[in-house]
C-alpha cells in the first residue's frame, strides 16, 4: 500500500477524551485525552466528513468522548466517535 499514510495501516486504538476549550476549527479540537492510563493534552483532528456532522458541530467545553483513534504527530486522528455521558466515562 504504498502512498498511504502509516497510521491507516495499524488498527486503530480506543481512547477517551474531554474537550477542554471551544474549538474554532473544529477539525482540530484541544482535549484532554486518557490512552493506555496515561492523560495528556492533545488535538482530536477529525476528517471533512465528521465536521459536517450537526453533532459534532455542536460540541463544547467539558463533553466527553470515546473515540477510536489513530496516533500521528500531531495528535489523533479520529476514525470514530462516540459522545458519552459522565456515568459512561472509565
Amino acid at each position: 500500500m504504498a502512498g498511504e499514510p502509516a497510521w491507516a495501516q495499524s488498527d486503530p486504538v480506543t481512547i477517551f477524551a474531554v474537550v477542554t476549550k471551544v474549538p474554532r476549527d473544529r477539525t482540530r479540537v484541544p482535549a484532554r485525552v486518557l490512552v493506555a492510563g496515561q492523560v495528556m493534552e492533545s488535538a482530536l483532528l477529525a476528517p471533512d466528513e465528521m465536521v459536517s456532522n450537526p453533532v459534532w458541530r455542536s460540541l463544547e467545553m467539558c463533553h466527553s468522548l470515546k473515540a477510536e483513534v489513530w496516533k500521528t504527530p500531531d495528535g489523533y486522528r479520529l476514525a470514530s466517535v462516540k459522545a458519552l455521558d459522565s456515568s459512561m466515562l472509565p
